[in-house]
C-alpha cells in the first residue's frame, strides 16, 4: 500500500468518524431539546411567573433540568419533584443551588393482599365525607394548590392514612376552557400537585396514583359558569389492590 492510498483510506476514516460524531450529537441534541419542552411545559402549568426550566448543554449535553426564578421554598422542592421525574431526566437542581439525581427505578414490590370489599366502600364513604360540599382550588390555569385549600387536604389525608393497604386514584378534571392538550396537561399537572400535598401529610406515596382525564369526563355539559365550575375537579377513588376501583364521589375541584 503506498502512501497514497493511506492518504485516501485515511482521509475517508476521519470523514466517517466526523459524520457519525456530528450524527450522534444531533440525535442527542433532539433528545435534551424534548426533555426541555417538556420541563418548560411542567413549570408552566405550575403558574409561577417568572420560573424557568433549561437543560445543561455547556460544556457539554446533560441530562440535567436547571430552574430559576423566584418560589418559595415548598413550591421549589415540588418543582425539582416535577423535573426530576420527566422519563429521561438524570437530575434536575436550581440554578443556586446541588443538583439532585432522579429517583432510582424501586425494586419489585413485594405482593400485595387486596382489602376487604367492605373496607374499600368504607374508606371511599369516608373520603367523600371529607370533601362533601367542598374544593380543592388552583390558581386559575396552573396546578399551584389554593392555600384556602390547606384544612381540606389536611382533612383528606387523614381519612386516607386510615385506609391501609387500599389504593387510591387521584383524577384530575377540568372543564372545557383551553385546548384539548392543554386541558390534558393540566389535569395530570394538578393530580401530581394534590399527591405531593398528600405524601407531605404522611400518605404512602405507594397508595396514590395520580391520573389526568383533561376535559374528556365532564361532569355537566357545555360552558359557562355553573359547568366549568361542576368539571374542573379532583376526584378520590379507591380500590382494593389487584382490583378495579370502586365508584368515588367527586367533590374537590
Amino acid at each position: 500500500m503506498n502512501g497514497v492510498t493511506k492518504f485516501i483510506i485515511g482521509a475517508v476514516v476521519t470523514a466517517l468518524m466526523a459524520m457519525a460524531s456530528h450524527s450522534a450529537f444531533g440525535l442527542g441534541l433532539r433528545f435534551i431539546d424534548k426533555l426541555q419542552a417538556e420541563a418548560q411545559a411542567r413549570v408552566a402549568a405550575s403558574g409561577l411567573p417568572g420560573v424557568t426550566a433549561a437543560m445543561v448543554t455547556k460544556p457539554m449535553l446533560d441530562r440535567v433540568v436547571v430552574l430559576s426564578g423566584p418560589a418559595s421554598e415548598a413550591d421549589r422542592q415540588r418543582l425539582l419533584a416535577e423535573a426530576r421525574a420527566i422519563p429521561g431526566v438524570k437530575g434536575a437542581r436550581w440554578a443556586d443551588g446541588p443538583s439532585l439525581p432522579a429517583p432510582a427505578t424501586a425494586p419489585a414490590a413485594a405482593p400485595v393482599t387486596p382489602v376487604a370489599p367492605e373496607a374499600v366502600v368504607n374508606c371511599q364513604a369516608e373520603v367523600d365525607s371529607a370533601v362533601a360540599g367542598k374544593v380543592i382550588l388552583f390558581d386559575t390555569g396552573t396546578a399551584a394548590l389554593d392555600p384556602a385549600s390547606t384544612p381540606l387536604l389536611e382533612t383528606v389525608a387523614v381519612s386516607l392514612k386510615n385506609c391501609t393497604g387500599a389504593l387510591i386514584e387521584i383524577a384530575g378534571h377540568t372543564d372545557l376552557t383551553g385546548g384539548v392538550e392543554a386541558n390534558q396537561r393540566l389535569s395530570e399537572a394538578r393530580a401530581r400537585a394534590v399527591v405531593a400535598a398528600l405524601e407531605a401529610r404522611g400518605v404512602p406515596a405507594a397508595r396514590l396514583a395520580p391520573k389526568g382525564y383533561g376535559e374528556m369526563q365532564p361532569k355537566a355539559p357545555g360552558e359557562g359558569e355553573v359547568a366549568n365550575a361542576a368539571n374542573r375537579r379532583i376526584e378520590f377513588v379507591v380500590s382494593r389492590a389487584m382490583s378495579a376501583p370502586v365508584a368515588a364521589a367527586p367533590q374537590a375541584q
